[in-house]
């Protein structure tokens, strides 16, 4: 389980599919620097309009502290988390790249109120942060990086994904 009032920075990232599913990932850092990943949305064969409201339902099942400088120590004030709490949300280059008719599918997105970032495509690098996330308990090394069980997909995929064994 995961207190949503422990998040001191929410961000999301977008893989866009037709397909194949398009997910959305929603994360958090809490403030000891520990990375989480609490939610997601996946489905496929859905317009963006459909998984703009899907992704905003996502968003909008967490909650985050109101009011940061009034915490009280009996009752901490909370509010439903909403799209603009988000300090970025990311996706693939792909959904920046011109379509026949010159609009991109970020546009899409925004005009449902999404505002999409390009996001760090570095593959090796990528990885090398998830490992470095999962720590090494053999070796006294604590993960950062925990991931929710309501995230199916995300923990079914993982191990499948591909990658060189050599680099």
């Amino acid at each position: 389980d995961f207190d949503d009032t422990r998040a001191v920075e929410w961000f999301a990232a977008l893989d866009y599919g037709f397909a194949h599913y398009t997910v959305a990932l929603l994360g958090c850092r809490d403030g000891d620097g520990n990375t989480y990943i609490v939610d997601e949305h996946a489905e496929r064969l859905w317009l963006p309009q459909r998984h703009a409201a899907g992704i905003k339902a996502m968003v909008g099942r967490h909650k985050m502290i109101a009011d940061r400088g009034l915490r009280s120590t009996d009752r901490v004030e909370t509010r439903p988390l909403e799209l603009t709490d988000l300090r970025r949300f990311v996706a693939g280059a792909d959904v920046f790249s011109r379509q026949g008719d010159g609009t991109t599918v970020a546009q899409q997105y925004e005009r449902q109120g999404i505002r999409l970032r390009p996001a760090n495509m570095d593959r090796l690098n990528g990885w090398a942060e998830l490992m470095q996330g999962w720590g090494d308990s053999e070796n006294g090394i604590q993960p950062t990086l925990f991931i929710h069980a309501r995230c199916r997909r995300l923990i079914e995929t993982l191990p499948t994904l591909q990658h060189d064994p050599n680099r």
